[in-house]
C-alpha cells in the first residue's frame, strides 16, 4: 500500500519538475561590438556563464581586462559590452553622491561633482573629479564634518526609536529614546530627545525602575570631572593630545592617518576616561619592487596620503605616470610624455639620483629671487637656459645637508621626508607660507611658514550673565555655548553662544536649546 502510494506521488511530482525545468528559458546570443565571447553559440541555456574580451582599443564596461556574464532565465545578468578604454567606470566615493551616467560609464574628459552625505563634508573643499585616460583623478574625499557628531550614546534600558541606525550625524540632528516597559525618565515620560551640538550630543536620560529612586540611580552613574582625577594622560597609537583643557582632552591623528570616533575625550569621577579615538592608517605605499613593468623611475619607496595624487618619473625620459591612492589602493596611468605644469597639486615627483622635483617641473630654484627658468628676461617663455643661469641656480638635495630643522613657532614637523619637511601649526594657529620646506644643495633651507594665532579668547568671569569656567579660547570661525546663570520658571538651563571671526568674538543673548537648535540665539 505504502509503495503503491509513493509510486503516485512521484508520478504527480515529475511532471512538475519538467514543467518547471522547461519553464527555464535560454538565451540568445548578446550583440558585443568591438569584441568576442566565449563560447560562441546562437543559444546559451539557462544557467550558463560565458566569458568575453575586448579588441585593442577597447575594455569591457565592467571592472577587469576580461569579464564573464549568465543566462538567467532568458536574460543576462549583465549585457556584455566592450568601451573606449580611456573611458572610466564609476568610483566608488564613501559617504558622497553623484549624478550617475545611466550608460554605466564615463568618456574621456568628462567630469563629476560629488555632493558629501549629511554629517560629511569635502576634504580641501575639493568636489569635482575628471576621468583622464581610463583613470579618475583627484577623488574627492567626504571626511566627518568637525560639527557632526559619533553614534548616539548608549544608555541601559532604553532604545532609539525612529531611527535607523548610522554611525555619523550631521549637527542639530535629534535622537528620540524610550525606555522599556516598567522604566521611565525623569517627569513620568517614556521618551526624551538629544541633541547634535557643535560635536557632541546633550546630556541623554536616564531610565530608572518605577520601583528605584531616581537619587540612587544617578548616584551610581560617573560624572564627569577635571582630567588631573585620571592621572596620566591615555595612549591613541599615531595620535597627539593637540588641546588640554581642565575637563577634556582633545586628539588629532598623525599625518597619514585618519580619525575614527570622537576627538574629544573626557575623564569620569570613577577615574576611567571616555572612548579613545583610533587613528586608521590612511595612505598607500608604491613600492617599486612590486610595480617592475610599470617602468618607475623610483629612488626607494614612496607614500601617499588618501586621495593624494603625484606625477611619477618613468625610465623613458620627459615620461611620467599619474599615481593617486584612493581607498588605501595605487592606481597609475600608462607611462605618457609629461605635459607642462603636470603635478601642480603641489605633490612631489622623484627625479633621477632621488633628487626631488617640485610641480613645477624643473626642481631647480632661481639664487637670489631671480626668474625661473623660461620665464626670466632677455627670452622668449620656454628657452633655455644660459650656462651662467645655470651656473647660479641650485639643486633641491636631501635634507640632511642642510643639518639642523628650522624651528617654526607655534608649529611642528609632521612628515619627515627625504627630500623635505612638512610642517603644521598648533591647535589655534593658522599656517601662512608654504607648508612644505625643502633643502638646497647651498646648505640653506626654503622658505619656512609662519603660524599665526587665529583664536578668540573669552574670560567667562567677566560676565555677570555666565557661569565662570575661567578663560576659554576659541577657534576663529568656531563656536563655543557656554551656560547661563538665568533659568527659566521650569527650570531650563540657558546658554550663550560665543563666536570667533578673524580674531573678533562675539557672544549671543542667553536662550534656551531649542532657540539654539533654531540658531536664532
Amino acid at each position: 500500500m505504502c509503495v503503491r502510494y509513493l509510486g503516485f506521488v512521484l508520478l504527480v511530482w515529475f511532471p512538475v519538475v519538467l514543467h518547471a525545468q522547461s519553464a527555464a528559458q535560454s538565451c540568445r546570443a548578446p550583440r558585443l561590438n568591438g569584441g568576442y565571447l566565449v563560447p560562441e553559440q546562437d543559444t546559451y541555456s539557462h544557467d550558463t556563464t560565458l566569458s568575453y574580451g575586448c579588441d585593442d582599443g577597447m575594455k569591457p564596461a565592467v571592472e577587469g581586462w576580461w569579464a564573464t556574464s549568465t543566462c538567467q532565465n532568458g536574460s543576462w545578468s549583465h549585457e556584455p559590452r566592450c568601451i573606449d578604454e580611456k573611458a572610466c567606470l564609476p568610483p566608488d566615493i564613501p559617504n558622497a553622491k553623484y549624478i550617475e551616467n545611466q550608460s554605466g560609464w564615463y568618456r574621456d574628459g568628462h567630469k563629476i561633482r560629488i555632493t558629501c552625505d549629511e554629517g560629511y563634508e569635502p576634504k580641501y573643499r575639493h568636489v569635482t573629479a575628471k576621468c583622464n585616460g581610463g583613470t579618475w583623478t583627484s577623488l574627492p574625499v567626504c571626511e566627518k564634518s568637525i560639527n557632526a557628531c559619533g553614534e548616539p550614546p548608549k544608555i541601559p534600558h532604553a532604545v532609539i526609536i525612529h531611527q535607523e541606525y548610522q554611525e555619523v550625524f550631521a549637527a542639530d540632528s535629534e535622537v528620540q529614546y524610550e525606555c522599556e516597559d516598567g522604566y521611565t525618565v525623569e517627569g513620568a515620560d517614556t521618551t526624551k530627545s538629544i541633541f547634535c551640538i557643535y560635536g557632541n550630543w546633550t546630556e541623554g536620560p536616564t531610565c530608572k525602575s518605577s520601583s528605584t529612586s531616581g537619587s540612587n540611580e544617578r548616584t551610581s552613574r560617573p560624572q564627569i570631572t577635571t582630567v588631573d582625577h585620571c592621572g596620566a594622560y591615555p595612549n591613541v597609537p599615531n595620535g597627539d593630545v593637540v588641546e588640554r583643557d581642565q575637563t577634556f582632552l582633545k586628539f588629532q591623528c598623525n599625518a597619514f592617518y585618519t580619525q575614527v570616533g570622537l576627538g574629544t575625550v573626557v575623564c569620569y569621577s570613577d577615574g576611567t576616561w571616555s572612548q579613545l579615538p583610533i587613528c586608521k592608517e590612511a595612505f598607500c605605499v608604491l613600492d617599486p619592487a612590486e610595480h617592475v613593468g610599470a617602468n618607475f623611475r623610483l629612488s626607494g619607496v614612496e607614500y601617499l596620503k588618501e586621495g593624494e595624487e603625484k606625477h611619477i618619473p618613468c625610465i623613458q625620459q620627459d615620461y611620467s605616470s599619474r599615481v593617486q591612492c584612493t581607498n588605501g589602493k595605487i592606481h597609475f596611468t600608462q607611462c605618457m610624455e609629461t605635459e607642462p605644469g603636470a603635478g601642480q597639486n603641489g605633490s612631489a615627483e622623484v627625479g633621477t639620483a632621488g633628487v626631488n622635483t617640485t610641480s613645477t617641473g624643473s626642481g631647480i630654484h632661481p639664487e637670489g629671487g631671480g626668474s625661473r627658468p623660461g620665464t626670466g628676461h632677455g627670452g622668449s617663455a620656454g628657452s633655455a637656459c644660459s650656462s651662467e643661469e645655470k651656473e647660479t641656480q641650485l639643486q633641491i638635495t636631501t635634507i640632511r645637508t642642510c643639518g639642523n630643522h628650522p624651528v617654526v613657532p607655534n608649529g611642528d614637523v609632521v612628515e619627515n621626508n627625504p627630500m623635505f619637511l612638512r610642517y603644521q601649526c598648533a591647535a589655534f594657529y593658522k599656517r601662512t607660507g608654504p607648508e612644505r620646506v625643502e633643502c638646497y644643495s647651498n646648505g640653506k633651507w626654503s622658505e619656512t611658514p609662519t603660524c599665526k594665532a587665529a583664536f578668540c579668547s573669552v574670560d567667562t568671569g567677566r560676565y555677570s550673565e555666565l557661569i565662570s569656567v575661567g578663560v576659554k579660547y576659541i577657534k576663529d570661525g568656531e563656536k563655543v555655548r557656554f551656560e547661563c546663570v538665568h533659568q527659566d520658571e521650569w527650570w531650563t538651563t540657558h546658554y550663550s553662544v560665543a563666536r570667533c571671526n578673524n580674531g573678533r568674538k562675539r557672544l549671543s543673548r542667553c536662550c534656551d536649546w531649542w532657540d539654539l537648535k533654531r540658531d536664532i540665539c
